[in-house]
């Protein structure tokens, strides 16, 4: 590694920022394919840069120059199960300040012992999401 690293021009390194082609429409649809089928993420077209951004940056990292070819990585490459894993953490909010605050554990108990059974039944919980993906949460409260 460090061989090429002498080879290469400081525009040339891993961490040049030469932009990266752009994502056309069956790559966007295969990433959000594979991306809801695995973990239940699912991106809106608004959320293409996002995932852009994100591939883009873990792309340089790993000196990969194409979309397809991490796709291929991912889903088929020796190391896909570390990759994949390395990639999801990148993609979500680490966020666990809920399962410490007794305040929202105080909140989820009201809501439900204050409900009778039959209504909690037909209830679909989901784990808390960021502000910005609230907006686009599917949860049905009763």
């Amino acid at each position: 590694m460090a061989q090429m690293h002498n080879q290469l021009s400081p525009t040339e390194g891993i961490w040049a920022l030469r932009r990266l082609p752009e994502m056309d429409e069956a790559q966007f649809s295969q990433w959000q394919t594979l991306l809801e089928h695995r973990t239940g993420i699912t991106l809106t077209a608004e959320r293409r840069s996002f995932l852009e951004t994100n591939l883009g940056i873990r792309m340089r990292e790993i000196g990969c120059g194409s979309y397809q070819t991490y796709y291929e990585k991912i889903v088929n490459g020796p190391d896909a199960v570390r990759e994949w894993s390395t990639l999801v953490d990148r993609l979500t909010v680490q966020e666990t300040r809920f399962f410490r605050d007794p305040d929202a554990f105080r909140l989820v108990a009201d809501y439900v012992l204050t409900r009778p059974r039959e209504q909690l039944k037909n209830a679909h919980w989901k784990p808390g999401v960021s502000a910005a993906q609230a907006e686009k949460s599917h949860t049905h409260w009763p």
